[in-house]
């Protein structure tokens, strides 16, 4: 896959990738980075700006992450 030829060595870089899956036609993105969060980016359909987030997770102490996927997809869902 294409996709995965894009090397991400920083969080730094994640515009560079969302950018690249822009082009391909992709309007949002979510990028889990686990404990540290998620990346967010938002194509809009007209001449506006690109919003791109990077949403910090706030837990001290996770003990178990079952269902953790889950709970994301519905987020996104809602």
């Amino acid at each position: 896959d294409v996709y995965k030829r894009q090397h991400i060595d920083s969080y730094e870089q994640l515009p560079r990738l969302a950018a690249w899956f822009h082009q391909q036609g992709v309007q949002r993105i979510f990028i889990s980075l686990g404990k540290d969060g998620l990346f967010y980016s938002h194509q809009p359909t007209h001449d506006e700006q690109v919003v791109q987030k990077h949403l910090i997770l706030n837990a001290d102490l996770v003990s178990n992450s079952n269902g953790a996927g889950d709970a994301m997809t519905c987020l996104l869902y809602t």
